[in-house]
Parts: C-alpha cells; structure tokens; sequence
C-alpha cells in the first residue's frame, strides 16, 4: 500500500508492506515544501500540487493509497461499554458510535477500534476516531484530482502506533508515549506491552520553537524557521556563533511548552483510560520537529524520563531501492515515521480506523460480504447434503410407517428448496463479482508488470512510459476469449553504446517472459539514438 502525509513543510510518501515478519519498502520519496511566509491552507495546496507533479511524471494512478490525516477537524476519543456478546453487544456498541458523533459540531465521519490492551471483564474499551465530513469529503477530491484512488483515511496518529508496532521495539511490561512532532501538530500514541491504549493528536508541534524564536530574536517567521533548523541546538555545552547565541532562551522556552505538552498528554490519556496512577516508562521522537539537535536528551532532563529517537527504516527491507534513494531514506527516517505507518494501515493492521464517507466504506464492504457469501453457500450445500443422507437412511430403515416416509419426503423438499435458493443467490454473487473482476483487472495486472519491471529493471535502463491499452475482441471462431483483451506497453531506453546493449534489452524482455506473470515481447525494433538504444514492449497476461 502507499501512504501518503500531506504535511505543511514536507510532502512524504511511501510504498511498503508487510510479509513474512518483514517490512518491504519499495519507494519512498520527501519533498520539502519552500514556502515559509504561507498559511496552513497555501501549504496543502502546495503539497497535493507537488503529488500530483509525482504521480504524472511516474505516469502512476496509485488505487492502494492510505491517505493520512490530523488536525483539529479530527479527533479520538476513549468510551467504555458494558461487555455485552451477541447482537446486543452489537447494538451497544453502534448506539454509542450514534452518541459520540452526535456530540460533536456538525456532520462527521466515524469508525473505532477495540484496543484489547484496555478492555475488561465487565468493559468494552472503544477508540472511536471522527472527522468532519468537510474537511475529509475536500481533502480526497484533492487528491483524487492529483491522480491517486484513496482507499483509506487514517488518522496520523494510529499509523504512528501501526509503524511503531511494526519497526519499533517494546519491552515486556513498559509503556511508551509515541510523540511525532510535526509543525502545526504533535500525534501521541501511549503503548503497553506493544499493544495500543489510546492515540490522539495535540495542537503544537515545531512551530513552537519558530514561533519563540521569532517573538525573543524580532525577526519574520521564515528567518526563525532557518534559524532553528541551521543553528539551533539543545544540546548541553554547545557553543553557539554570538550572533545566534540569543535563539538560546528561545528554544529553551519553547521546550519548556514541549514538556508541558507531554504532561498534559499523559493526564488526558489518565483521564480516557480511567487509570490515575499511569505513568510513562519511556518516550520515543519522530517527526520533522524531533531532528533539533539535543531535543531528545534536553526533553529527557526535563520530564524525568528516557527520551529517544525512532529510526523505523532501521529495521525494514530496501534492497529495492537504488543504494542513493535508500541513503536519502535513512538520513529522513525520523520525518518518515507517519508515512511508514500510513502505508501499513491496511486491513489487518495492529489498529485501523479509517474516516471515510460511508458510500466508499459500503462499496468495500461488499468484497468481504461476497467472499463470506460463497462461504455460507458452501456450508448450506454441506448441510443440504447431510439432511438428504440423513433422510434417505430413514427412508430406508422405516419402510413400513407411511407416516414417517411422508415427514422425511417432506424434509427432502424443504432441503431440496433451500439449496436451490441457496445455489440462485450464490449465482448471482457470481455474476456481480466477474463483473467487477473485469473492470479491475486490467488495474491489477498494470500494478503486478510496475512491481515486476522495477525489480528487473538494469542499472542503466529507464522506463519513459508504461501505458494501458484495450484490444478489440477476437470473435474470430475458436478464439479463446470473446472479452476485450488489454495489454501493457513499456518504452524506455538504455544508455549503451556498444553492441552489447542489444543482449541486455533481449535479456531484460526475456526475464518479463520468464517471470511467470506476463508474456512480453518487442512491440517494434530496437531503435539506435545518440548514445543509447530505444525500446518498446507490449506485456500481455500469460
């Protein structure tokens, strides 16, 4: 899945999952955004602007995108219900989601988790996460006029936990307070034994510092920004030029806010949880606002508790990354933590909640639905089939009771009348899922020969184009299919100038074929330019 964090300094996305115990990162890119003397909205705009600069330049429509989000348009609260079983569990539960969103301004999208870690015998311990339609309703169609399909929209403050349960490590018995520190926000996420207890976000952040600075030195916020960023340090001992010695007393009143913010944070989580006696064992940093040089330890004196820095790219597979994209990764990590997160924030994640409009989450559903409704076709058939050979033995062993012949027959009936109802909404689950199934499935094969193009890619070989093309049915007698066909073709060049740049594009081709997926082919002739060899494939499904 891509994760993308539309920050208001940098725009940060990723493409990763999770397999076999491993975190795979495939892509990952960190613009930052120049624009200092702007506001919050200009910042946004500039960075969906800059994804869709992205998105053309790589010809991509990403569909697997996990799209974050924060702010005070969204919030998370903790509630506490009977522990109910059943359809009454059910109700409780979807009446106290009625409540909740019915407290807050206006009209919101709502979803929740059940964080484990904070239920009990008698309690139900419930995350609900809301945000107001509008902000969430404006910021897809943003991005979706960019040119990525969003899936989901997880609060930035669970896909920290999610990156974190991932990439990062919790010793048995401790609890860890999760703070990324963004500009305009700070995402908390308090964890025990690895497993979520509560998650929001704070509004603060970096621009504490910008904004201290700015007030103690008298200069414009872009010139604090600088400030901060090229001579700030907490660090204690350092010796700072006499020109930035005065930004001194301004970070060290701004971290003094940051204190009080990781304070405040812990009653407020005390408060959700109903746990007056909790206390933090350890703090871990992440966010563009942690790279300060001596945050972590000045934090640490302050608040009277091991303070460090998060590194989630530690501890995940880059090997498809090119060894200079990889290096930008890991001197980033810490401001890539939330995207990290984003990408991992699919269904089956430690914690997901996703706030998006209700007509999208209907139409998800309907997959899971159609794969349980084959499941229950299955188990009926199963069951049909002991009924009749139950039946039949009694047939058999009461031959003499006309009475009883008559009550199995009709049992046989009864049976013979479920599956066929049974067997006719299966059918028509059928039909409507190889309906859809056409429509995506030139989609999926287009993502399968992207995955594996960048895997087999040489070194010195670039792609310029990779584009989806629809084939007028064979109706010829004997065809295999009557459907419209599709295939892919992929045009680049090779930066060769010898003869052997014929046998790695043939090779290259050949490894396509190979590789199981796809059939591939050379669409025209390998054309010879200054200093390199061009080249177009069509790649068809096997």
């Amino acid at each position: 899945m891509i994760g993308i964090d539309l920050g208001t300094h940098a725009l940060k996305i990723i493409d990763a999952d999770a397999s076999r115990g491993r975190v795979n990162i495939r892509g990952a890119v960190r613009i930052l955004l120049n624009m200092p003397d702007q506001d919050q909205a200009a910042r946004k705009a500039a960075a969906v602007k800059e994804l869709g600069t992205i998105l053309q330049r790589m010809n991509l429509h990403p569909r697997g995108v996990a799209l974050g989000i924060t702010g005070r348009d969204v919030n998370m609260r903790l509630s506490f219900i009977p522990a109910l079983r059943g359809a009454k569990g059910r109700s409780l539960i979807k009446y106290e989601l009625m409540q909740v969103a019915g407290r807050s301004e206006g009209s919101v999208y709502v979803d929740h988790i059940i964080p484990k870690a904070v239920c009990t015998p008698q309690e139900i311990g419930l995350l609900v996460g809301l945000a107001k339609n509008s902000y969430i309703d404006e910021t897809l169609a943003a991005v979706e006029k960019a040119g990525a399909r969003v899936g989901h929209a997880v609060p930035h403050s669970l896909a920290l936990f999610n990156g974190f349960a991932r990439c990062g490590k919790s010793n048995p018995g401790e609890t860890v307070l999760l703070m990324d520190i963004g500009h305009e926000n700070v995402e908390t996420a308090f964890v025990r034994d690895g497993a979520l207890l509560f998650a929001r976000n704070v509004a603060s952040g970096a621009k504490l510092f910008d904004a201290s600075i700015a007030g103690f030195c008298k200069v414009s916020p872009a010139e604090a920004e600088r400030l901060k960023r090229e001579e700030g340090s907490l660090t204690p001992g350092d010796k700072l030029a006499p020109k930035t010695e005065a930004i001194k007393p301004a970070l060290l009143n701004a971290l003094a806010q940051l204190q009080a913010v990781v304070q405040s944070s812990t009653s407020f989580a005390r408060l959700q949880l109903k746990n007056p006696s909790m206390q933090i064992d350890r703090v871990v940093l992440s966010g563009g606002g942690s790279r300060l040089r001596g945050l972590p330890e000045a934090l640490s004196s302050g608040i009277g508790k091991p303070v460090e820095l998060f590194d989630p790219i530690a501890n995940t597979n880059t090997s498809a990354l090119s060894s200079a994209a990889a290096e930008a990764l890991r001197v980033a990590s810490a401001d890539m933590a939330v995207a990290l997160g984003l990408a991992l924030s699919g269904e089956g994640a430690p914690a997901h909640i996703s706030l998006m409009p209700d007509a999208r989450r209907r139409s998800q559903r309907f997959w899971r639905h159609s794969v349980l409704g084959y499941a229950g076709a299955f188990l009926v058939c199963c069951a049909v089939a002991l009924l009749f050979r139950l039946a039949t033995a009694r047939v058999a062993n009461a031959v003499d009771s006309e009475k009883e012949v008559m009550a199995i027959r009709q049992a046989i009936d009864e049976a013979t009348n479920l599956f066929s109802e049974k067997q006719a909404e299966r059918d028509e689950i059928a039909a409507r899922v190889n309906e859809l199934s056409k429509t995506t499935e030139p989609g999926m094969f287009f993502l399968t020969v992207l995955g594996v193009v960048s895997e087999t890619r040489p070194e010195r070989l670039w792609i310029s184009k990779i584009t989806l093309e629809h084939y007028a049915p064979d109706t010829t007698e004997g065809a295999k299919s009557k459907d419209q066909q599709y295939g892919i073709v992929v045009a680049g060049y090779l930066e060769e100038s010898d003869a052997t740049a014929h046998a790695v594009l043939e090779s290259f081709v050949k490894g396509l074929d190979e590789s199981g997926k796809m059939r591939a082919r050379f669409r025209k002739p390998i054309s010879k330019e200054t200093g390199r060899f061009g080249f177009e494939i069509t790649v068809t499904p096997p």
